[in-house]
C-alpha cells in the first residue's frame, strides 16, 4: 500500500474509534421515594425506589440495617418495589432502609438512608376464654406460641395476624371454639409468617378440632401463607369449616386437611405453590370441593382422599384435577349406600390404595363414564384394584367404560369380584397380576371389555359364573392369553362362549343341581385342563351337557398335551339330554376311566375326535350304548395299546 493509502486508512480508523463509545462508567441514581423519612409502620409493608441508568438498570437491592433483605431485577418503568415485613423487626425502635442500585458495567450507587419506626402491634399468647374481636387498628396480631380459641374469636376485614417460629392457633382446643375471619375483597384478613424473609413452614397451622359454637368457623378472603410446619396449614377436624374467596400458598406441606366433616365448602379459591396436595379429604367429604377453585404448582396439583369409608349416597364430580386415593375406600352401610364416580374422573391410587364395596354390609359403586371415560391408574407405579365383595348390590354396582391401568399389586386382580357387579365397554390394562378375578356369583354383565398387558391371565372365573361372561370381549395380549376357570359347581343354565381364547380348567367342574342345569358350550370353543382337572355331569344331581361343534368343532384337551394330560369328561346316571357332536376329546385318561367315561346314562355321541388316551378311548359302565357304534359315528384313535379303544364294564 503506498503511502498515502496508508494515511486514508489511518484516518478512516481514527474517525471510527473517535465514534465509539468507551466503558461505561456512569453509575445509576436510585432513591427511596417510600416510606418517607421517620415514619411510623407496622406490619408487611411496601418499600419502593425510583432507579434510572444511561444504560440500564440490571437490578436494585434492599438493605435494611445494612443487611441484604431482598432484590429487584425487573422493576416496572424504572420503579421497584419490595414487602418488608416490619414486624420482624426490633419493635419500638429505628431501623435503616437503604437502595443499592447497579448497571450491567457493574457501576452502582447507594440511596440516602430511610429511618422507619416499628410499631410493635398486638402479641396473642395461651387461651382465648371469652368473645372476642380482633381489629385491624391492632396490627399485625402477632401470635406466640399456640394460641387457643376456647369462645368464639372474630376478626375484621384488614386484620394481619403473624406467626412467630413455630406458632399456632387452634381453635377448640381444650374446649369448644370458633374462628370467623370474614374479610372483604378490598381489605383481606392475612395469615403470615413474623419473618423478614418467610419461607414455607415458618409457623405451624391453623387448626380447627371440635364443632363451632354459636357461629360456622369462616374463613373468606383471607390470605394464608408460609405455614405447615407439621402438616397442612390450615386443618378441620369436625369443625364444618367454609373456605370462600381465598389465598393459600407456600405452605411447607399440604394447603388444606379436613377429616370427619372437618370441611364444609371450598369455593373460588386459589392454593398455590404448596409442598404437599392443595387439598386432603375423606371419601364423603370430595363433593364439598368446588370446580371454581384454582389450584398451581403444588406437589401435586390434585384432591387427595384419605383412607375412610362412604356410608351414605357420595358423588365425585369431574373437576379439574384429578383425585389421588390415599389408602383404601370403603363402601358398605345400613343403609346401602352408593358413590357415583361422574363422567371424566380421574383417579390416581398410592400403592396400597384402592377401593372395596359391600364389605359386611350393602354398597354400590357406580362408575359410568358414558358421556367421557373414567381413568382409574397408579400414582406411582401401581395400585391394589377394585374389590365387589358378597354384599355389593348387583343392581348398582358397575364399571362401565372406565380404564383401569396397572392395578393388581395384591397378586389377585385389577377388578376382584366376590360378589356381582356389571363390567362392561372397559379397558383393563398392565395388570400386575390378572386382569379379572371373579370367584363369587359372576358378573350382572361382562360385554365390550378389553383385557390387555396383564402379568397372569386376562380372566380368572369360578365355574359357576363362566356363564356371565358375555360377548364382544378382547382378551388378547397378556402373559397367558386364557379364562382360567376354578374349580366348582355349576348349578343354573349356562353358556360358555367362544371368547376367542381358550379356558384353562384348574379343577373339576361339575354339572347338576335341583334346578338340572344344562352346560352348553359354543362351537369353536377351546377348553384346556390341568392333569387333575374333568368335567364331570350328573354325578349326584340331574344336569346336562349340550356340545354341538358345528360349524368349528369343539376341543376338550390337556395343557401338558401327551396321554394322560387331564382325567376327561364323565358322564353318569343324572346326565339326561347330554350331546357331544364334532367335539375333540384329546390326551385325557389321567384316572384310568379313558378320555370319555359313561355310566349309567345314555347320552350322544357322534362325529367326535377321540385320541391319544392313557388309557382306552371310551369307558362304558352299565349303558346300553353300543360300541360299534360309537366306533362308527366317531374317530377313535391313538389309545394305550393295553386297553382297547372302548373298553366295557359290568
Amino acid at each position: 500500500m503506498t503511502l498515502p493509502g496508508r494515511l486514508v486508512a489511518l484516518a478512516a480508523l481514527a474517525l471510527f474509534l473517535a465514534g465509539c463509545p468507551g466503558p461505561d462508567g456512569v453509575p445509576p441514581e436510585v432513591a427511596i421515594t417510600s416510606p418517607s423519612d421517620l415514619d411510623t409502620v407496622t406490619g408487611i409493608i411496601a418499600v419502593a425506589a425510583r432507579a434510572t441508568d444511561n444504560d440500564r438498570v440490571a437490578e436494585v437491592r434492599l438493605l435494611v440495617d445494612g443487611v441484604l433483605h431482598s432484590t429487584d431485577s425487573a422493576g416496572d418503568n424504572g420503579r421497584y418495589e419490595f414487602g418488608l415485613n416490619s414486624a420482624a423487626l426490633d419493635p419500638e425502635s429505628l431501623h435503616a432502609l437503604a437502595c443499592v442500585a447497579a448497571d450491567r458495567a457493574g457501576n452502582r450507587d447507594t440511596s440516602a438512608v430511610v429511618r422507619v419506626f416499628a410499631r410493635t402491634g398486638t402479641h396473642h399468647s395461651g387461651t382465648v376464654v371469652a368473645d372476642e374481636t380482633w381489629q385491624a387498628a391492632g396490627n399485625p396480631h402477632v401470635i406466640e406460641g399456640e394460641l387457643a380459641v376456647c369462645a368464639l374469636l372474630r376478626l375484621e376485614p384488614g386484620v394481619e395476624v403473624q406467626f412467630r417460629p413455630g406458632a399456632a392457633l387452634v381453635v377448640g382446643s381444650g374446649g369448644a371454639g370458633a374462628l370467623r375471619a370474614a374479610g372483604t375483597a378490598a381489605a383481606r384478613i392475612r395469615f403470615t409468617a413474623n419473618r423478614l424473609a418467610p419461607a414455607p413452614g415458618d409457623w405451624d397451622r391453623l387448626a380447627f378440632l371440635s364443632p363451632p359454637v354459636r357461629d360456622s368457623n369462616l374463613l373468606r378472603y383471607c390470605t394464608v401463607e408460609f405455614g405447615g410446619s407439621s402438616g397442612a396449614m390450615v386443618f378441620a377436624d369436625r369443625a364444618g369449616l367454609v373456605v370462600e374467596s381465598c389465598s393459600l400458598s407456600e405452605a411447607a406441606g399440604d394447603g388444606i386437611a379436613a377429616a370427619d366433616s372437618g370441611l364444609a365448602r371450598l369455593e373460588d379459591t386459589d392454593i398455590r405453590r404448596c409442598g404437599g396436595f392443595p387439598v386432603r379429604l375423606d371419601p364423603m367429604d370430595v363433593p364439598v370441593v368446588g370446580a371454581a377453585n384454582r389450584f398451581e404448582d403444588n406437589s401435586p396439583d390434585a384432591v387427595a382422599v384419605n383412607p375412610g369409608a362412604v356410608n351414605r349416597n357420595t358423588r365425585w364430580e369431574r373437576l379439574p384435577w384429578p383425585y389421588c386415593q390415599l389408602g383404601f375406600t370403603s363402601i358398605a352401610g345400613p343403609a346401602n349406600p352408593t358413590l357415583t364416580i361422574a363422567p371424566g374422573c380421574s383417579l390416581f391410587f398410592a400403592e396400597s390404595a384402592g377401593v372395596r364395596v359391600g364389605v359386611g354390609q350393602p354398597g354400590a359403586l357406580a362408575a359410568s363414564g358414558a358421556t367421557s371415560f373414567i381413568y382409574l391408574g397408579p400414582l406411582a407405579d401401581e395400585w391394589q384394584g377394585i374389590e365387589f365383595w358378597s354384599f355389593c348390590d348387583p343392581v348398582r354396582a358397575s364399571l362401565r367404560n372406565c380404564h383401569v391401568h396397572r392395578a393388581g399389586a395384591n397378586g389377585l386382580g385389577a377388578v376382584l369380584l366376590y360378589g356381582s357387579a356389571a363390567v362392561t365397554g372397559c379397558r383393563v390394562t398392565e395388570s400386575r397380576s390378572n386382569g379379572l378375578n371373579c370367584s363369587g356369583a359372576g358378573f350382572s354383565q361382562f360385554l365390550a371389555n378389553e383385557v390387555s398387558g396383564s402379568d397372569s391371565f386376562p380372566l380368572v372365573v369360578s365355574a359357576g359364573a363362566v356363564g356371565t361372561l358375555g360377548t364382544d370381549n378382547r382378551l388378547t395380549g397378556n402373559n397367558r392369553d386364557t379364562v382360567a376357570v376354578i374349580a366348582g359347581r355349576v348349578t343354573i343354565t349356562a353358556q360358555w362362549r367362544n371368547l376367542g381364547v381358550p379356558y384353562l380348567v384348574l379343577g373339576e367342574v361339575a354339572v347338576g343341581s335341583g334346578s338340572n342345569p344344562t352346560l352348553a358350550i359354543d362351537n369353536g370353543a377351546c377348553l384346556v385342563f390341568e392333569q387333575e382337572a374333568a368335567l364331570v355331569v350328573g354325578r349326584d344331581s340331574f344336569g346336562a351337557l349340550s356340545c354341538h361343534g358345528t360349524p368349528d368343532s369343539i376341543t376338550f384337551t390337556a395343557r401338558n398335551p401327551r396321554p394322560g394330560g387331564w382325567r376327561g369328561i364323565r358322564l353318569y346316571g343324572d346326565a339326561v339330554s347330554t350331546t357331544l357332536d364334532r367335539c375333540r376329546l384329546l390326551y385325557g385318561g389321567w384316572d384310568g376311566l379313558g378320555i370319555l367315561y359313561v355310566r349309567q346314562s345314555v347320552p350322544t355321541i357322534t362325529n367326535n375326535e377321540v385320541g391319544w388316551s392313557s388309557t382306552s378311548c371310551v369307558l362304558l359302565w352299565d349303558t346300553p350304548l353300543d360300541p360299534d357304534r360309537l366306533r362308527d359315528e366317531n374317530w377313535l384313535h391313538d389309545w394305550n395299546p393295553d386297553y382297547e379303544d372302548v373298553e366295557e364294564g359290568p
